[in-house]
């Protein structure tokens, strides 16, 4: 495959890095998103680009760059976590979560599921499978039911009620988890397809996807044929 590397200052500053490529990936915890990253792709999704998402609590506050003392573009990211403290707090790019006001823009409308909650890092819950028959399981061996041990950590994304939920999704793990309060929850992975393009995006819903994907010097937690 060829892959192309960007920053989320790259993708702040050119929508053309999105143009060529077939599929956008986020691989861990891409928390922090300025309008400009989120429309870029956005656009992007619209015009036929696929999008997996193999981390989980991603676009989850907004964000700003802006240039340092010396002019230069870009050179800061600006990010407040609260409206009333942003001096553009009552504008569309406050810094706060996408999802609260003045913004209103939950990010499960770009990613099928939003962040719900965590628990201890290097912890874990199985991913439990669901809609076993639909196509990304072929080949698996999977059934509705079945276990990927030491998937799900050690934050987690669910399917939300709140109007924003793409049309056609479908949910590929319905897993009990317990968060870091002793509250329980259930995580959520899903696919679904565009509705102007077709185009798909996957969101796995938890930071540990990447963790069974492979093994390699830096991390090995034991690679899942299953998950690849």
């Amino acid at each position: 495959y060829t892959a192309t590397y960007v920053t989320s200052v790259d993708l702040e500053r050119d929508a053309s890095v999105l143009a060529g490529p077939q599929v956008f990936i986020s691989n861990f915890h891409d928390e922090y998103w300025s309008r400009a990253m989120r429309d870029n792709l956005v656009a992007a999704q619209n015009s036929g680009l696929n999008a997996a998402f193999l981390d989980a609590n991603n676009m989850y506050w907004q964000v700003r760059f802006e240039s340092s003392s010396g002019g230069q573009s870009n050179r800061v990211m600006v990010s407040y976590k609260d409206a009333g403290l942003d001096p553009m707090g009552a504008t569309n790019v406050a810094t706060v979560r996408w999802r609260d006001g003045p913004v209103s823009e939950p990010e499960n409308a770009v990613l099928g599921v939003m962040y719900e909650s965590d628990f201890t890092y290097g912890s874990s819950f199985p991913w439990v499978v669901q809609n076993s028959a639909h196509w990304i399981y072929s080949g698996t061996n999977l059934n509705d039911g079945d276990q990927l041990l030491g998937l799900v950590g050690y934050e987690y994304d669910a399917v939300w009620a709140n109007g924003a939920t793409p049309a056609g999704l479908t949910v590929l793990a319905s897993s009990p988890v317990i968060d870091g309060l002793g509250v329980s929850g259930t995580h959520n992975a899903a696919i679904f397809p565009n509705p102007m393009s077709g185009a798909i995006t996957f969101t796995a819903g938890t930071n540990y996807w990447s963790w069974r994907l492979d093994d390699n010097a830096y991390k090995a937690y034991g690679e899942d044929p299953q998950v690849q």
